[in-house]
């Protein structure tokens, strides 16, 4: 691997995405309860996709110059694809086999090994304890905290910005919001952009930069000021100017270079480092799980009212949100689709025709349209994955319940087409399918009986 002195010019290339169907820049306004209001950025879903092959690391400075129109991804197209491709979704097959068309996947936008890359530090203070910001405070600021748990940082390659929620000026008291901020450091390795990122994440908790949130259906959600989950060369990042609401203006955001020499992606953890970071993440759920509960009530209950009084039996109501709060929805759970406009659609209706929906964002499944990370379905594995910082996986399930009573209204003859078409969705133990093939004998033998 070559090796790098101050001052050299380090090639780069990253891929530029220009959207077909206007912005994807994110939209900030204010509540009525004065508060901030995020819309994430929105989809893409066919657009162009330009290889970016920079002569040196410090041009990317220019992200500052991104239009609204415009995202970038920190991976590098593939070599056997054109430097200009149309972009559509990986589920669009009769779009994907025309001549140069391509969709974004980990296979087509790439980490290549051995070669410098950027990978982003991304860093968010949603949900942060005041602990956690004293520990910043004590060790000099931000990069202070980063450089305590990545000495090397203080030499390194790095291009920072402030996300684009900093900066903001609420006009009605003057109150500044400095927000989060993005660091794109260069390794001199690509391909250990996810070791590199796994690891601070977990540094930061050995050195009590680390927290858990509360989620708004009582989830406890493991952070720090390490966003592990944006280590995905096809990720895309948003730094166009956003568009602002009546009583919001910005500061600038300019993109400074620090100068220093592509970082080489210090060793992993020991064992026993890996073991402490496990204690220690373990006793902060421990000490949150009380509050995690009472949230889950509060919001479990009106969702469960909402969905008796749309038919759903009392049960059946409460095994829904049950599951929805643990991250595995039920055909009773509805998704807020957005594409550009808002859809609620049941998972029961996603799971009829799963192609359909595929690649479609979604609001987070559980946080609402307020939370600043938006979610994406993927038919392939039937789950949405939501973007934000730690990222979390939804899974589109039925239940022995949901599925029992497809069978029982279903026509007898059909019972196993049933049962076949529904089991790769279903939760179910070796009991629960013990008994689903009796009721399946039950409900054929019934049928032919029937017909004699």
């Amino acid at each position: 691997m070559e090796e790098y002195a101050q001052g050299d010019l380090v090639p780069i290339e990253i891929t530029l995405i220009e959207n077909d169907n206007g912005p994807v820049n994110k939209k900030l306004t204010i509540n009525p309860g004065g508060t901030l209001r995020k819309e994430s950025a929105a989809n893409i879903y066919s657009g162009k996709a330009f290889r970016v092959p920079l002569e040196d690391w410090r041009y990317l400075k220019q992200i500052e110059d991104a239009a609204p129109t415009q995202a970038i991804a920190l991976g590098r197209m593939h070599p056997d694809l054109p430097d200009m491709a149309f972009l559509t979704t990986d589920g669009n097959k009769s779009e994907l086999a025309k001549p140069g068309r391509f969709s974004r996947t980990k296979g087509n936008i790439i980490y290549e090994a051995g070669k410098p890359a950027p990978v982003a530090i991304d860093f968010d203070d949603n949900g942060m304890p005041q602990s956690v910001r004293d520990q910043i405070e004590s060790r000099g600021g931000l990069i202070g905290a980063l450089e305590s748990i990545c000495p090397t940082l203080k030499t390194a390659a790095y291009v920072s910005r402030g996300s684009t929620s900093s900066g903001l000026i609420f006009e009605a008291t003057g109150e500044r919001k400095e927000g989060g901020s993005h660091h794109f450091v260069i390794l001199t390795d690509g391909a250990d952009a996810k070791r590199f990122l796994d690891d601070m994440f977990d540094r930061a908790w050995l050195n009590n930069l680390g927290w858990i949130q509360i989620g708004a259906a009582g989830s406890l959600m493991v952070r720090s000021i390490i966003d592990a989950c944006v280590s995905d060369p096809i990720r895309l990042v948003f730094e166009g100017p956003p568009t602002l609401g009546l009583g919001l203006s910005q500061g600038p955001r300019p993109a400074t270079i620090h100068e220093g020499v592509p970082l080489v992606c210090p060793p992993s953890l020991t064992k026993a480092e890996k073991a402490k970071v496990t204690r220690l993440i373990n006793a902060a759920k421990k000490e949150a799980e009380p509050a995690g509960k009472a949230q889950r009530k509060v919001w479990g209950k009106p969702r469960v009212t909402a969905l008796v009084a749309s038919g759903s039996s009392q049960e059946e109501a409460e095994l829904t949100i049950e599951q929805w709060a643990q991250g595995n929805l039920l055909p009773d759970a509805l998704i807020s689709f957005y594409r550009p406009k808002v859809v609620c659609v049941s998972v029961r209706d996603i799971l009829d025709n799963p192609k359909a929906f595929d690649g479609w964002l979604c609001h987070h499944p559980i946080e609402g349209e307020d939370y600043t990370a938006n979610g994406k379905y993927y038919a392939d594995s039937n789950t949405i994955f939501t973007f934000g910082h730690a990222g979390q996986v939804f899974y589109l399930r039925v239940s022995y319940a949901n599925l029992e009573k497809s069978i029982l209204e279903g026509p007898e003859k059909d019972a196993w087409n049933i049962y076949k078409l529904n089991a790769k969705y279903a939760q179910l133990d070796k009991d629960d399918r013990r008994a689903m093939m009796k009721l399946i004998e039950d409900r054929t033998m019934a049928g032919s009986l029937r017909q004699q």
